[in-house]
């Protein structure tokens, strides 16, 4: 059977020919059983009819004999001088090193003679005169850097004798008549190139027998499917094995790797022969190193896996196929541990899973599809006594629309039966403290307890500091060594406790938890580990998982700066991860591209980028009802339509989707105080001050936001010394940006109206300073636009400042207006007039006469810009005007 590619492989070892010794270049073939490498070597040198050729071969016994074996075999061309083959070595050399006309030496099956000493003397034999050629289905170090040290050597692997695919598909076209079908395919897939299984699949009866030849193409008859031919090829295989040979290839076939200490441990024999059996299976071609250079790691070649692993249960017991399994996971549990979980979830050791879990969240968590079916496999009885898997299911289904949202509404209410349980029993210690309290911090703060939230997130940041568990690493530890704990959960950690902090409105918290996550993630971009063995099934590095979770930093940090009222910087820090995006090709990891969408529906209105603001909206429509950001994803919708149709339009949009937020989860953004306060913003913008007392009723009143809006509803009633006041019970030590300007707005518009001329132009000139600064260009649509006007051009004339032209970009539909304050006797007419509907009975009821009833009327019509008394009588209504 043809190896490979002829043409391919003759020209590379032509290209010897070029190397320091000229034509004498020595050169080592060395791969398993079954690559063609001895007729690979005889096809080259018949092509040089002239050459003087020496073959030998070595034979088990070889290793002691190396030197007289090769004395025996050149003394068939070297007759004058030659020593016999039990003369001394160093003779030998000196014959060879006296040759008069270029010797080409093969020695073949070299596996049986190789050791250490053996390749390194070996290379002694290389003169001007003398070309070597060694064919091994095995060497010491005769492929390794030493040697290559010595003497520049060409080395043919497996990989290069190996078929390409295409090769593979042509040749048992050609030789088998094989036809074009998926087992045809998936056969050749298994067989990764190696001509000895392709041979089993499309010739078994030629393969089992060992035979070299293949078979002309009108004896290729198919008796069996190529599939099912490999597996009798790996059964045939399996039934000449040793005991401890075929125990570590079953073994193999359960872990896909096995080392050299698990193969001692499984196995009866002693070091040397465990050693001796994991040589024979690596000569076969059963076992094939994990990695290039110098590995104590093998797996099982995909050919043979398949068909010793249907024998695994008749050779192994449960105990004892779980005992390899458990084994091999806590062997690389800190160095692979997406595969270590996997294995532990096989044999249901689900402590041991939920511990390494909650020590590598992210890295676990990092391949969403396959975790998510090995997750769901866990009964519902191990899931509620291990959260952490709950936890970890939620976290790959939230931003997942296939997800459907009864499947999140069950694990929900799994989770928090889970944390309930764990919090009644005995409390965790050890690794599993942190992260269950973790988790019941997030569990409070989406069950809408955000004060309970907060200070677990306060108590749980103190233990992450003082214990170190979770410090970024600078450096990566070597292969086999123990990461430190917790590295590979921290980002979904510092992802959580920064949520946290935002919900609560401690934004400088969140912004530091933000800029701690930047900080890792650039960590794992600049100084990768590279320590996950080859066989571990991770396929995210820590590149990538960096990428990812810098992105994640930038859009949450953005969110936060919205929240704050720094409307540039997030829109700067939105560009700049766009721009990484765009870059990298990375998306930002978890359902922490939601926070960027957000961010920009929010920066979109702020800058009247109405395309930004639907694309953004349509972005996370899909899985909106199950953000915890949907409040300020409401927030952009309502400012969006009160730009455009003004604050009614708006007032019944927002009033219209609490109802559904209320109807569909009340745990989640209808209990956020910005949402509260923004319906209480735009209810006053609309003097409807009786729905804003009602929601600011409802809040802590110690809470800045509500303090403004307090200030905002009594400036909008004409009560502008109260309006002042309140507002001046907020202090910038404890508000954000956004609260110091609309704060100064309101006493601005409110000194100006009270008659305070000075203390308006210094409120507007901090205001429109504010606003220059951080973009919160909304801000002026929050106060009554005609009084604003005036304080703007005042301040300009006076030379305080210059901002005429920000309140002039108002749209018309969005600027605010307040109704003019009603008198007493005002107020008593018209709740006269709404109680008896008629004058003469309101009169009577007041004790005045029609005519001064018709008068306060008419100035309460005009004051309330209504048309009639029905119109009047409504307005007044919401203005919580009206007693009865």
């Amino acid at each position: 059977m043809q190896s490979c590619n002829k043409t391919r492989l003759l020209a590379k070892l032509n290209a010897a020919s070029r190397g320091p010794f000229g034509d004498l270049t020595p050169i080592l073939i060395c791969a398993p059983a079954g690559f063609g490498k001895t007729k690979l070597v005889s096809t080259w040198l018949a092509a040089q009819p002239d050459a003087l050729v020496v073959r030998m071969r070595c034979f088990p016994d070889s290793a002691h004999n190396l030197w007289a074996d090769i004395a025996a075999a050149l003394s068939t061309v070297i007759t004058a001088g030659l020593p016999e083959p039990e003369a001394s070595r160093s003779a030998l050399l000196r014959q060879v090193a006296a040759l008069k006309q270029p010797l080409t030496l093969v020695i073949d099956d070299y596996h049986f003679a190789t050791t250490p000493e053996n390749d390194l003397s070996l290379l002694d034999l290389t003169s001007p005169r003398l070309r070597l050629i060694v064919i091994a289905r095995r060497v010491c170090v005769l492929n390794g850097p030493l040697a290559a040290r010595r003497v520049p050597m060409l080395a043919v692997t497996a990989e290069h004798l190996a078929f390409t695919l295409e090769e593979a598909r042509e040749h048992v076209v050609a030789r088998f008549s094989a036809p074009d079908t998926a087992g045809t395919a998936a056969a050749l897939e298994l067989a990764c190139g190696w001509p000895l299984a392709i041979r089993a699949a499309f010739a078994p009866a030629a393969a089992e027998a060992g035979s070299s030849a293949t078979p002309a193409p009108d004896q290729s008859v198919f008796h069996l499917e190529p599939l099912a031919a490999l597996t009798r090829f790996a059964q045939h295989h399996l039934e000449g094995l040793n005991a401890n040979a075929k125990t570590i290839m079953l073994a193999a076939t359960l872990t896909d790797v096995i080392d050299i200490d698990q193969a001692q441990e499984i196995t009866t024999g002693d070091a040397a022969e465990v050693r001796s059996a994991i040589d024979e299976l690596t000569e076969l071609g059963l076992l094939v190193p994990a990695a290039t250079g110098d590995t104590d790691e093998f797996r099982c070649h995909p050919s043979v896996k398949r068909g010793i692993a249907s024998r695994v249960e008749g050779f192994l017991t449960h105990s004892q196929r779980s005992h390899v399994i458990h084994s091999r996971a806590t062997r690389i549990a800190h160095t692979s541990p997406l595969t270590a979980f996997r294995m532990y979830l096989k044999i249901a050791a689900y402590d041991e899973a939920e511990l390494l879990l909650v020590q590598h969240f992210a890295t676990i968590t990092d391949e969403p599809g396959a975790n998510n079916g090995d997750l769901r496999a866990i009964p519902k009885a191990s899931l509620v006594k291990h959260p952490t898997f709950i936890a970890a299911q939620l976290f790959l289904s939230f931003g997942d629309p296939k997800t459907p949202d009864s499947a999140l509404t069950y694990l929900t209410a799994l989770w928090y039966q889970s944390i309930k349980l764990q919090n009644e029993g005995t409390q965790p210690s050890g690794e599993l403290r942190v992260p269950h309290l973790m988790q019941a911090m997030v569990a409070a703060r989406l069950a809408g307890d955000v004060h309970t939230a907060h200070r677990l997130s306060l108590s749980l940041e103190a233990q992450v500091d003082s214990t170190h568990v979770f410090t970024p690493l600078p450096q990566r530890l070597g292969y086999g060594a123990r990461r430190v704990v917790g590295t590979g959960s921290l980002p979904v950690y510092l992802r959580e406790l920064g949520t946290t902090a935002f919900v609560a409105g401690d934004l400088n918290r969140a912004r530091s938890t933000w800029e701690r996550l930047r900080v890792h993630a650039e960590t794992l971009i600049s100084y990768p580990w590279s320590g996950f063995p080859p066989a571990s099934t991770r396929t995210v590095t820590d590149v990538e998982s960096g990428h990812r979770w810098l992105l994640a930093a930038l859009y949450e940090r953005a969110l936060t700066e919205v929240l704050d009222g720094n409307i540039i910087l997030a829109s700067q820090l939105l560009e700049h991860a766009d721009s990484f995006a765009e870059r990298t090709g990375s998306q930002a990891a978890y359902v922490t591209w939601v926070s960027g969408e957000v961010a920009r529906a929010n920066v979109s209105y702020e800058l009247g980028d109405e395309q930004s603001l639907t694309r953004a909206i349509a972005a996370v429509s899909p899985i909106a009802r199950r953000t915890e950001h949907r409040s300020l994803l409401l927030v952009a919708e309502t400012e969006s339509i009160l730009s455009t149709h003004g604050a009614h339009w708006a007032l019944s949009h927002m009033e219209t989707a609490i109802t559904r937020l209320a109807d569909e989860d009340p745990h989640l953004s209808h209990n956020s105080p910005l949402l509260h306060s923004y319906h209480a913003l735009v209810a006053t913008l609309c003097s409807r001050f009786a729905t804003a007392d009602e929601v600011l009723a409802a809040m802590p009143q110690d809470s800045s936001v509500i303090i403004i809006e307090q200030a905002r509803r009594a400036l909008f009633a004409a009560d502008d010394v109260r309006a002042i006041l309140t507002a001046e019970r907020v202090a910038d030590s404890n508000s954000s940006r956004r609260q110091q300007t609309h704060r100064s707005m309101i006493i601005a518009c409110a000194a100006w109206s009270a008659g305070r001329k000075a203390e308006a132009f210094s409120a507007w000139e901090q205001g429109a300073t504010l606003i220059e600064r951080f973009g919160l260009v909304s801000a002026l649509r929050t106060v009554p636009h005609d009084i604003l006007t005036q304080v703007a051009e005042a301040a300009q004339r006076a030379g305080i400042v210059d901002a005429v032209a920000l309140v002039e970009s108002v749209p018309v539909a969005a600027r605010a207006k307040r109704y003019e304050r009603l008198t007493g006797m005002e107020i008593r007419t018209l709740n006269a007039v709404a109680q008896h509907r008629t004058a003469k009975e309101a009169s009577s009821a007041l004790f005045i006469t029609p005519a001064t009833v018709k008068k306060h009327l008419n100035a309460v019509y005009r004051k309330l810009e209504a048309k009639g008394r029905d119109e009047a009588l409504l307005r007044a209504s919401r203005m919580g005007l009206l007693t009865h």
